[in-house]
């Protein structure tokens, strides 16, 4: 159901129309969103769940230059 999903919520999210998708966006928001949970948690108290979150994100983004680093050799 996430990958039916996947594209217009990206398109919907960046702007503002469901249709508005771009490839590029599967690997750039995963990195804005670990940057905005890196600066929110040294702004706010660090919590377990917040924890969690930056560590499932980091995982998402290191797959993503995993999968680059295959596509470029």
């Amino acid at each position: 159901m996430a990958r039916l999903w996947l594209e217009p919520i990206l398109g919907w999210v960046v702007t503002l129309d469901p249709l508005g998708y771009h490839h590029a966006q599967k690997r750039t928001i995963p990195f804005a969103i670990m940057n905005a949970l890196a600066k929110q948690m040294m702004v706010v108290a660090v919590t377990d769940y917040s924890v969690k979150q930056f560590q499932l994100v980091e995982m998402t983004c290191r797959r993503i230059l995993e999968e680059e680093e295959f596509d470029s050799a």
